[in-house]
């Protein structure tokens, strides 16, 4: 293993520029396609202590139980706040002191204060994402199903900090929607008396300035549409391909819809592997998007590869330019939500880090074809790819959603469309089900366009190629607005004229599934930038985390 730092482009959706530090431990591996995350069983017959071992790669910690008695001096001396989640099973404290462990106790008490924590790009922060949400929700699950805590009462306890409050109330009311069926009004309402002690603090995203929040309540109710929707199935869920292709690697992608979109990091203009760095081309990704029935690639920013590269295999590819950091206009956005409309399979979007551009325009699809609320929609975006939409965006996102929901109900009515979504997926993102349908029934799609639509686009494609030069920052993007912000939307084989780019230095390529937060044993580790400004990174970049320390999740018991 080696540790190797890389400078990237700056981050996306900044003002002023910031630079962009990734931090991987990787091995080697010349294949010219995305590292495959390993196979996991879509059974979980794992007890409590085996599944944290396995996904912690660490051995499992000791129960955290108390006796009457201990309950009793935990209450004079250290409980600050409890509130009943489910009667008789499941209570919510915030403690001042740790519990002191006892065979054979009435209670039983955990933490997860440590081990779940955000890995923050700059100021933001929160909600955990998918995958963290997930561990917590199968450790709860195997604990409440363990024969040796039948008869125990389950205390989740936090500490008496605000954020430590919020994340914690966050991941148990997140629980009692996916599995109780609780609604958002009635979960605020049981978290009341806990969420007094959290002194009105938010989640808030990646800006430097005028942050803007999203609030607890908002996350649920993305929670909520997203249970309903089967956007997500936790006992359908493969959480190691959650966590293995969201790594700058591995691809640095996540979907966002089931089957129809997938959000991703722009890649470069070609794949270079040596024993200490990697570059990711769009060749690397031509594979899984076969396998994943991805048919429509679309880029929001300026050019950095020969879109050839996906079209050639079968995949269109659309051009949609807006600045780095604004909202879109108002025909780019319909452009955006034809081409996903009308795509036969799902739509991969990318802008230069795949967050604030890509996320503001997945979520005015959600908003138009789910009912998603503008914050709902925001919520759900950061749970699966944190840091999505920033700054002003979140405003026009807010400013179209009766809008878009208009223009959806109208859409719904007509029904006679290329796609319509469903009311309920059949399967949820990340799904292991259909992993294993799609490897025993799918065939990569054909090379040659299928339809007339495509046919004309491939000819007009050929009279006329738009050449766009590489940029190398957010200031070389800032392009005339009159000529780009409604730009081109076609399925294009762009010959790009390439200044030197920066290499993504990370350590070697591995098909192992590994990962690195943006801290060193809670030390933050810092590489020199070429900027003078603080350095920052999607995914795995290095600054002050907020608060703990960001390692493997494991839950503390």
């Amino acid at each position: 293993m080696k540790w190797a730092f890389t400078e990237l482009e700056d981050m996306e959706d900044m003002s002023p520029m910031f630079t962009i530090v990734r931090v991987c431990v990787l091995g080697y591996n010349r294949n010219q396609s995305l590292p495959q995350s390993p196979k996991q069983s879509h059974k979980h017959p794992n007890p409590c202590q085996e599944a944290m071992a396995r996904h912690n790669q660490t051995t499992a910690p000791l129960h955290i139980c108390s006796s009457d008695d201990e309950m009793r001096e935990a209450e004079n001396n250290s409980l600050v706040e409890s509130v009943t989640i489910v009667p008789g099973r499941i209570q919510m404290a915030i403690m001042t002191k740790k519990p002191r462990a006892e065979k054979n106790a009435a209670s039983y008490y955990f933490t997860t204060d440590e081990q779940l924590v955000y890995a923050n790009f700059y100021q933001d922060f929160g909600p955990l994402n998918l995958a963290k949400l997930y561990r917590f929700c199968t450790f709860l699950n195997n604990a409440l199903q363990d024969e040796i805590h039948a008869d125990k009462t389950f205390y989740y306890y936090t500490r008496n900090e605000p954020k430590k409050i919020l994340n914690a109330a966050y991941l148990i009311g997140s629980y009692i929607i996916i599995y109780r069926q609780f609604n958002v009004p009635t979960v605020m309402k049981t978290l009341g008396p806990i969420l007094k002690h959290a002194n009105g603090a938010k989640f808030c995203d990646a800006s430097i300035n005028d942050l803007a929040f999203l609030s607890l309540k908002d996350c649920f109710g993305g929670i909520h549409k997203a249970v309903q929707k089967n956007f997500f199935d936790f006992d359908d869920f493969n959480v190691d391909d959650y966590e293995h292709y969201e790594c700058v690697e591995n691809g640095d992608f996540n979907w966002i819809v089931p089957d129809k979109l997938l959000a991703f990091c722009g890649p470069n203009s070609r794949t270079e592997r040596t024993s200490d760095s990697v570059m990711l081309g769009p060749e690397v990704y031509i594979d899984y998007f076969h396998a994943n029935n991805v048919t429509v690639v679309v880029r929001l920013n300026s050019p950095r590869y020969d879109a050839h590269a996906f079209t050639r295999a079968g995949i269109q590819h659309h051009d949609l330019y807006f600045s780095d950091g604004s909202s879109p206009s108002e025909r780019l956005a319909k452009q955006f939500l034809k081409i996903v409309e009308n795509a036969r399979g799902a739509v991969a979007v990318h802008c230069k880090a795949g967050l604030g551009r890509t996320g503001t325009l997945i979520g005015a699809y959600l908003i138009k074809h789910y009912q998603f609320t503008a914050m709902e929609a925001i919520a759900w975006l950061r749970i699966c790819r944190p840091g999505s939409v920033i700054g002003q965006q979140q405003t026009w996102l807010n400013s179209k959603q009766t809008q878009l929901l208009q223009e959806g109900e109208i859409y719904r009515q007509q029904r006679h469309h290329l796609y319509n979504p469903p009311e309920k997926h059949d399967h949820g993102v990340y799904s292991m089900v259909r992993e294993e349908h799609t490897q025993k029934s799918t065939q990569p799609p054909g090379t040659q366009p299928t339809t007339d639509q495509e046919l004309d686009s491939e000819n007009v494609q050929r009279i006329s190629q738009r050449v766009d030069t590489m940029r190398l920052n957010d200031e070389d993007d800032q392009e005339e607005e009159g000529d780009r912000v409604d730009s081109v939307s076609q399925t294009n084989n762009n010959i790009v004229h390439c200044k030197p780019i920066r290499t993504k230095k990370v350590a070697k390529l591995t098909t192992r599934h590994t990962r690195w937060t943006r801290s060193n044993n809670g030390r933050t580790v810092v590489s020199n930038a070429t900027t003078t400004a603080t350095a920052v990174r999607r995914g795995r970049g290095n600054v002050t985390p907020l608060g703990g320390t960001p390692q493997r999740a494991s839950l503390q018991e």
